[in-house]
This record gives C-alpha cells, structure tokens and sequence, in this order.
C-alpha cells in the first residue's frame, strides 16, 4: 500500500511538472504571411499582410487558419502522390477566391510516359521566395498541412492561373 502512494505522488508530481513547463519550454518562432491575389491581367495585388508570432512546429495550414480566419480558409484533402496513401490538405479558397480547374488530362504517351497538363486557378505557397521541397526529392513539395513555420520565414500565399505539365 505504501508503494502504491508513493507511486501516485511521484505520477501526480511528474504530470504537474511537465503541465507546468511545457508552455515554458516551447519555442516560439516570428514569421510572416502575405496574401497575394492576381486579376486576369496577371496584376499582383496584395490584400493581407501579418507578422506572426506561433509554437515552434505549427503547420502552415493552422497558422492560416488562427491568423487569416476571418478570410475563411477552406481545405480540400487529396492523396499524397508521393506517399500514398497519405492525406493531404490544399488550401481550396480564401476570401471566396477558390480553385477553378480549366483542364486536366493527358497530352500525349510517348517512351517517357504519359505527359499530362493542368491549367487553372490555384493557391499556392512560397517560403523565402521558393516552394519548399523535401530534401532529396525537389519534385515532392510540401502542402500546407506538411509544412512547418520556422523562425524568419517570409511565406507569402498567391492565388494565381497555373499551368503545370508532368510526365507519369
């Protein structure tokens, strides 16, 4: 019996501990996020900007939905090509600007494989004026959901026309 409440003292001190530092030895990381919308002219037009200060390790996605929630951010999930069958979220609109898919199909079949073209209106994110990759593997970039903020990013969101060729 002794044993026993020594254990649960020893439990309830450990939990309290770490309940109490925990917020104390989470990092915060400062970055900031643009919104950047193009008309069909191909005119940039900025429409929000914020520094943010958030937890070390917050997604891109929950950083856009905390911060730019009043432009109601919705998110559509697809399958991660390059690690099926893994979800991920896209960012499907903003302030009522939402993807609007022109085309999608496969151009042609040659030795390479099929060559398939996508044109249409899409959001799409940089960091540091690149789109994030993972490392060893350029063509497999992050979506938001993946992406972690890191200290000193510049991320800026940009809903623009998208053309964009691949081979399978």
């Amino acid at each position: 019996m002794r044993k026993s409440k020594v254990f649960t003292i020893l439990l309830a001190a450990a939990i309290s501990l770490a309940v109490f530092t925990a917020p104390v030895l989470a990092a915060d990381v400062d970055a900031s996020i643009s919104i950047v919308i193009y008309d069909e002219d191909g005119v940039p037009w900025e429409v929000d900007y914020q520094d943010i200060t958030i937890a070390e390790g917050t997604s891109l996605k929950d950083a856009t939905d905390i911060f730019f929630d009043y432009a109601e951010p919705v998110w559509d999930l697809d399958i991660d090509k390059y690690n099926p069958p893994a979800i991920v979220q896209y960012l499907a609109s903003l302030y009522g600007y939402a993807t609007e898919l022109d085309y999608y199909y496969p151009e042609y079949t040659d030795a390479e494989g099929i060559h398939y073209v996508y044109a249409g209106w899409d959001w799409e994110f940089t960091v540091d004026g690149s789109q994030p990759a993972y490392t060893g593997d350029p063509e497999h970039l992050y979506t938001a959901d993946q992406y972690e903020i890191q200290d000193g990013d510049e991320i800026v969101w940009t809903y623009d026309y998208h053309v964009t060729r691949w081979v399978e």
